[in-house]
């Protein structure tokens, strides 16, 4: 099945495009009037067609071999908007009945003709020529109210009223009454209109509950996510912007680090647990509150934390916050790591005034996901290696979890009606550590052998997992180290407060291979960090002392290839050449406790800020125009690797600021082996540019 998608770059159109890309066995064709306003989504994975529905002769060859098309167009803009949307939609009508399309769906507004405003008339006589021939061509006709979602017009008028305005001395409109409905259930109404089976043109009405616009201002609640770049965080952000009736606004410390959908569907603002002074702002008009945040690539990271649960706490309470959802870490104070002490002293602090403010304490075991910490670990390990020599840690009693479920059971918690404080353990079955690496290996496909041994240290075993997982010695020490006391749930009250079933651990391990095997990992262990490293590329690159430059002309080459291409760099795709020199500088980073080459890349072919690129880290990417990694190797100085596309010329750059004499001597000492890398890279990024497709 063809599908001829219009307003593409319209608020519904987009939300559509990418359901629709979730369908199988259907061809997406986007309709625009400039190809170039279209993202590389779009570009990748669906057909474009340049055409204008005001000009009837554009038509046919976008609307060739269709069999369904969507209609999300009008005019609202223009002063004759009525006759712009009558004549447009004649025209495509004709246009649909030209080329035999079976089906146009179109969604306009809820309403009466007698008492309707103009751009209500003029939806409504939209749908009407759209439906004038069911003897050619079925039309579905949606109507809907206001619409309830993140960029809504309507939705952005009262979050923004509600606010700002305490107090609101409303006109009497507000008694008007109005059907509202979730942004998300139109798009699965559309959805579902591809394979309605009915012969008729239908007008649908959509809505539930119908009530006056005071109402529904009173009802609409705000509420924001701390972390909202790390592991928990980006899914947790994704998995509330499919809920109604709520405003998510993110806290970081550097915008710059946040996603296009991010800053398009969401609130934001700066502010720093450390620095309490910027949090009032922050949790101004805010009713619940996650807390997703901890220090633990900071060596006195427990002092750390406790300042900062206890900054966000005092915080909550001035602006009055009503709830505080926290995800911390199952164990046992007596027995318990430092990390896993750290968690639970910030449990207790952000629960520590049930008087003021609500705080729901979940504590979880090991994650099992794409791209967590733990995961990554044992993935590794069971690939790598057919027989292991374990140590003594892997008998521990722990309690896995998936990610899917965590985020179930936060976004449950918003609603929770409950007044008191709670410490909820989630997981089901307990387990050792060496019976969940065999079931993941049994999950993959894998036979493998554990052969326990007693010699094995702590700092042995860190090594170890450095060695042969993605994961910096600092990170695999805390885990190790985690591993001498048992996680495991100690009450039930996930069953007594939540109507969810968790995933078994083989459904978990199956959705993570999966998400791993199609390139939908949608955030890694990896991904925090971001605003520390921008703040110190914004403090430094201006101010590096060596500079590797290469200017190369890619002639008649796209330049969106180009940007394509070396977007791709790192990962499995290596880097443009001398692989074997990165393996061995990688090699020599995880041996002095770096991050090393193996960390990979969470997508093959897209890159976001804050994603990890081997031992770089994405601080910036603008499409089409730069991308710009920042070293996480360890150096004696500060490295930058820059990719920026100008006037038809490739400029590749590597910077670097030297911390004193031993940081001078490491560049001088590399200049041929960057002079063989840097100059092969700059061309090995053009040949792949022009062997790409559009």
């Amino acid at each position: 099945m063809r599908v001829l998608l219009t307003g593409a770059n319209g608020y519904i159109g987009r939300r559509l495009k990418y359901a629709l890309l979730q369908k199988e066995d259907i061809t997406i064709r986007l309709m625009v009037r400039n190809l170039q306003s279209l993202s590389t989504t779009a570009t990748e994975e669906c057909e474009r067609v340049t055409a204008d529905v005001m000009h009837s002769d554009t038509l046919d060859d976008a609307l060739r071999d269709v069999d369904v098309a969507y209609y999300l167009i009008h005019g609202l803009t223009h002063s004759n908007f009525r006759d712009l949307d009558r004549q447009s939609a004649q025209n495509f009508l004709d246009a649909c009945i030209r080329q035999n399309v079976k089906k146009i769906i179109y969604l306009g507004g809820l309403g009466d003709k007698k008492t309707g405003s103009e751009h209500l008339l003029s939806r409504i006589e939209t749908g009407e020529i759209l439906s004038s021939r069911p003897d050619k061509v079925q039309c579905i006709w949606f109507r809907a109210g206001v619409i309830i979602g993140s960029g809504s017009a309507s939705f952005e008028i009262i979050r923004h009223l509600v606010q700002k305005l305490p107090v609101m001395i409303t006109p009497k409109w507000v008694s008007t009454l109005i059907t509202p409905i979730g942004v998300e259930d139109i798009i699965r109404y559309l959805v579902a209109a591809l394979d309605l089976n009915e012969s008729e043109s239908r007008m649908i009405d959509l809505g539930e509950e119908a009530m006056s616009y005071g109402d529904l201002m009173l009802r609409i609640a705000d509420g924001m996510v701390t972390g909202a770049n790390g592991y928990i965080g980006r899914r947790l952000k994704y998995a509330l912007l499919q809920k109604e009736d709520i405003t998510i606004r993110l806290m970081v410390r550097n915008l710059q680090s946040l996603s296009t959908t991010a800053t398009e569907e969401c609130e934001r603002v700066t502010a720093d647990v450390m620095h309490s002074d910027t949090l009032d702002d922050a949790l101004r008009d805010v009713d619940v509150a996650y807390y997703l945040i901890h220090g633990l690539t900071h060596s006195n990271f427990r002092d750390l934390d406790r300042q900062s649960a206890q900054n966000f706490l005092d915080a909550c309470i001035r602006q009055n916050v009503k709830k505080i959802i926290y995800l911390g870490g199952l164990g046992d104070k007596k027995t318990g790591s430092e990390h896993l002490l750290s968690r639970i002293e910030t449990g207790e602090i952000l629960s520590s005034r049930p008087d003021k403010v609500q705080c729901i304490w979940f504590r979880a075991g090991v994650i099992i996901g794409s791209g967590s910490a733990s995961f990554e670990i044992i993935r590794h390990l069971v690939q790598k290696l057919p027989v292991m020599i374990t140590p003594k840690w892997v008998s521990t009693l722990i309690t896995p979890i998936g990610v899917e479920d965590i985020i179930r059971y936060l976004v449950a918690a918003l609603d929770l009606n409950e007044s008191e404080s709670r410490m909820i353990d989630l997981g089901e079955e307990a387990m050792s550590y060496g019976d969940l690496m065999l079931r993941i290996a049994d999950g993959m496909g894998l036979k493998r052998y554990l052969i326990p041994v007693n010699v094995l240290t702590p700092k042995l075993s860190s090594y170890w997992l450095t060695l042969f997982t993605p994961v910096p010695y600092g990170v695999a020490s805390s885990l190790i180290e985690g591993l001498k006391s048992e996680v495991i749930v100690t009450n039930n009250l996930r069953h007594e407060l939540f109507d969810i079933h968790p995933h078994t651990l083989e459904e978990a391990v199956h959705h993570a291979i999966k998400e791993i095997e199609s390139n939908q990992v949608i955030s890694r262990w990896s991904d925090s960090g971001v605003g520390s490293a921008y703040r110190e590329s914004a403090d430094n690159i201006s101010n590096a002392i060596f500079t590797d430059s290469r200017i190369v002309d890619f002639g008649e080459t796209p330049p969106h290839n180009v940007y394509r291409s070396f977007c791709m760099i790192g990962g499995k795709s290596g880097w443009f050449g001398y692989d074997w020199l990165w393996q061995i500088r990688g090699v020599i980073d995880k041996l002095f406790g770096g991050a090393g080459i193996n960390r990979g890349r969470r997508d093959s072919h897209k890159l976001r800020i804050g994603d990890s690129v081997d031992f770089w880290k994405v601080i910036d990417v603008v499409e089409n125009e730069r991308l710009l990694l920042f070293a996480q190797m360890k150096l004696p100085g500060k490295a930058w690797l820059e990719f920026k596309i100008q006037d038809h010329h490739l400029i590749q750059s590597a910077y670097f600021y030297p911390d004193g004499v031993s940081g001078r001597l490491y560049w001088y000492a590399l200049i041929p082996l960057h002079h063989l890398i840097f100059a092969n890279m700059a061309s090995s990024i053009l040949k792949r540019a022009k062997s790409l497709t559009d």
